[in-house]
């Protein structure tokens, strides 16, 4: 997980405040139109920040895993295992 924190990090992969929107959706579960007013964005431009950083998260896991010897073949499902892991109970 460290080497995920410092690819995300350190090569500044998106805005932080992205991020806080992808975790509050993704994560916890809250609707785009409850995050329009905290973050200042329409449910449209909340939707695609989310996106945007759903997309650079994958990519960054599976460099990490890729380097942790995950075979190409495995990738798929090991991505679709920790996108699970992540969701609350009551959303997976």
């Amino acid at each position: 997980m460290f080497l995920l924190q410092y690819e995300i990090s350190e090569k500044q992969l998106f805005d932080h405040h992205f991020a806080e929107l992808f975790l509050r959706h993704f994560v916890d579960g809250v609707p785009y139109g409850e995050l329009v007013e905290p973050f200042g964005l329409t449910p449209s431009q909340a939707a695609s920040a989310a996106r945007d950083v759903a997309f650079e998260l994958r990519r960054c896991l599976r460099t990490v895993l890729s380097r942790d010897g995950i075979t190409e073949a495995d990738l798929g499902p090991e991505l679709a295992l920790i996108e699970q892991m992540l969701r609350p109970e009551g959303r997976r």
